[in-house]
C-alpha cells in the first residue's frame, strides 16, 4: 500500500517528488525481502510477529504520504514539516534494509550450519551401515563346492 501511495503522490505533486523518488527506490528494494520473509514464515508455520511492527510503520507511512499529497504549494511551513517526516520515513526504511540484510545473512549461515551437520550425520550413518554390512558378509559360512 505504501508503494502505491508513494507512486500516486509522486505523480500528483512536484513539491516532494525528490524525496518520494528516494522512498520509491527503497520500497522497491525492500518489497522482495519482505515477501520472501512472509513466504518463509508461512512455510515454517511461524507467526507474523516479526513483520507486525513493520506493517504498523508502513501504515503510518501511507497516511503521511497521503497527507503530503494535500499540501498546498503556498504552505511553506507544512512543506518543511512534511519534508522532515518523509526524511524520517526514509531513514526508517534504510535502517530496515540494513536489519533485513543482516537477518538474511544470519539465516543463510544458520542454514549452512544445519546442512553441514546433516551431511556429517548422514556420512556417519552411511559408514556405520557399511561396517555392519561388511561384518554380516564376513560372518556368513563359506560353503565349499566339491
Amino acid at each position: 500500500m505504501l508503494f502505491s501511495a508513494v507512486l500516486q503522490t509522486k505523480e500528483k505533486t512536484r513539491m516532494f517528488k525528490h524525496i518520494l523518488g528516494h522512498l520509491e527506490s527503497k520500497l522497491d528494494s525492500i518489497k522482495p525481502l519482505i515477501e520472501e520473509i512472509a513466504e518463509c514464515n508461512k512455510v515454517l508455520h511461524l507467526t507474523e510477529e516479526e513483520l507486525e511492527s513493520l506493517r504498523v510503520e508502513m501504515e503510518k507511512g501511507v497516511e503521511l504520504v497521503r497527507k503530503c499529497s494535500k499540501v498546498s504549494l503556498w504552505a511553506s511551513n507544512k512543506k518543511y514539516e512534511y519534508t522532515n517526516k518523509l526524511l524520517g520515513l526514509d531513514e526508517y526504511l534504510q535502517r530496515l534494509i540494513n536489519i533485513l540484510r543482516v537477518q538474511l545473512a544470519r539465516d543463510a549461515k544458520e542454514s549452512l550450519v544445519s546442512v553441514t551437520n546433516i551431511e556429517t550425520v548422514t556420512k556417519q550413518i552411511e559408514e556405520s551401515s557399511m561396517i555392519q554390512h561388511d561384518q554380516t558378509e564376513s560372518q556368513r559360512p563359506v560353503v565349499e563346492l566339491p
